[in-house]
């Protein structure tokens, strides 16, 4: 092909048979004046108009090039609900979720999911940073259950339930808990340690009162047995 052909933005065939996009044209770089993409996200390359076959329409490379922002927040409403494990079913990015960090469950915020990397294809949140995991580990979504709503008004959990999420807290705080068995730097443990006492306190103002660590965990042992 001609360099003339070829503008930003031009989908086009590579003589090796691949689609790819042209992202800049130099014409002032005699032998590689264009640099093209063969998928969103990859790796840039230089080449001449020679390498291509034949030019087959164009794209806003503006969206081409921010779809990578997007590429790995992948959620029910941009994935089919086939591509989804059944322990992932129904989360959406930002929800909480449990993982199993060995052999204990940590708190976790959901980020994303990636089919196209299987053995680590869930995106979390903890402790501020960004991590990838194998959906094994995941172990459920954790967030508290609904209010039940009736017309205008609102009926409040049962106080066993509330107990039995407080408990779940005074169990995360525990030392190998919450620092996942010595694993989270000292900042990520003050964080984590922040955000749990938070959720403890809106915890007793749900419940009315405060509840020791002994009678939380003698409710959870009585709904268990």
């Amino acid at each position: 092909m001609d360099s003339k052909e070829l503008t930003p933005g031009t989908i086009a065939v590579t003589r090796n048979g691949k689609l790819a996009v042209v992202t800049k044209i130099n014409l002032n770089r005699s032998k590689y004046p264009v640099t093209y993409k063969t998928g969103v996200g990859h790796t840039s390359y230089k080449g001449s108009p020679s390498e291509f076959l034949v030019a087959i329409g164009t794209v806003d490379l503006a969206k081409f090039e921010s779809a990578m922002a997007v590429k790995a927040e992948a959620t029910m409403e941009t994935l089919p609900d086939y591509l989804f494990p059944d322990s992932l079913k129904g989360l959406k990015v930002g929800d909480p979720i449990k993982i199993r960090c060995r052999g204990e469950m940590v708190d976790a915020e959901f980020s994303g999911y990636n089919p196209k990397a299987p053995k680590n294809s869930v995106l979390f949140r903890m402790g501020g940073r960004d991590y990838k995991c194998n959906p094994n580990i995941v172990v459920s979504a954790m967030a508290s259950p609904p209010v039940q709503k009736i017309g205008l008004r609102t009926e409040p959990r049962a106080d066993a339930d509330i107990i039995l999420d407080i408990a779940n807290v005074y169990s995360n705080l525990s030392p190998e808990n919450l620092t996942c068995d010595g694993e989270l730097s000292r900042r990520e443990v003050d964080i984590r340690h922040r955000r749990l006492h938070a959720e403890l306190q809106r915890l007793f103002k749900e419940l009315g009162r405060e509840v020791e660590v002994d009678e939380a965990y003698a409710s959870d042992h009585q709904e268990r047995a």
